[in-house]
């Protein structure tokens, strides 16, 4: 198994930590087999017991694989929608959003409203910028024809406070998402102190983004 391979090394990662922080996309998979893997799986199932959706959520960034373009198209031919969770670190690269713009349904990460609060919670591979990665999310999101969402972990002491709510927000609201979906930490982050906002921050922040959006 390839080791955890992301631009990010999140302090809630759930897939626990980066082994590897890259922005170089690679071979990591091979289409064809994937799409084998899938359609023998899926010869298992009955119609009840059907996906709605079949999603790339890799061990580490999805978009780092350079034939997340290929795989996607292939695995379309099981006439069942295509969803790609990505942390939106790589939209500044062209190949990037033209391989994104294959799928159905892409859900954007969106933790942090300004630099410091991102460098804290999403610990980003040297190399990216803040403010390069907001216009790229922007630009993508305004040629993407499928479902856009978005989702922002929410971690205790870290990016719980009311301004990164209100910066968040108004960028999701820039992004025009389907859904802004608000998480927390529940299984096994990286960080062994890290653990979930208290109700009243979580409340605060769903607040903050229903009224922006």
């Amino acid at each position: 198994m390839t080791p955890k391979t992301c631009s990010y090394g999140c302090v809630y990662c759930q897939v626990g930590r980066t082994i590897k922080k890259s922005i170089k996309r690679e071979t990591f998979s091979q289409p064809e087999v994937i799409f084998e893997k899938v359609e023998e799986h899926l010869k298992r199932l009955d119609k009840e017991n059907y996906p709605d959706y079949l999603t790339f959520v890799s061990n580490g960034e999805p978009t780092l694989d350079i034939n997340l373009g290929k795989s996607i198209m292939l695995l379309k031919q099981f006439g069942l929608p295509v969803a790609v969770i990505t942390n939106a670190s790589l939209l500044f690269n062209e190949s990037v959003r033209e391989d994104l713009f294959q799928a159905d349904w892409v859900s954007l990460k969106m933790d942090a409203g300004d630099n410091d609060t991102w460098q804290e919670v999403n610990r980003p591979v040297h190399g990216l910028d803040f403010e390069k990665l907001t216009e790229s999310k922007n630009l993508f999101a305004s040629e993407f024809k499928g479902i856009l969402c978005t989702e922002t972990m929410l971690v205790d002491g870290v990016n719980d406070f009311s301004d990164n709510f209100i910066n968040v927000a108004q960028q999701v609201k820039n992004l025009n998402p389907v859904k802004a979906y608000l998480s927390i930490p529940t299984r096994p982050p990286a960080g062994f102190s890290v653990k979930a906002p208290d109700p009243e921050k979580l409340n605060q922040a769903w607040q903050i983004f229903s009224n922006m959006n």
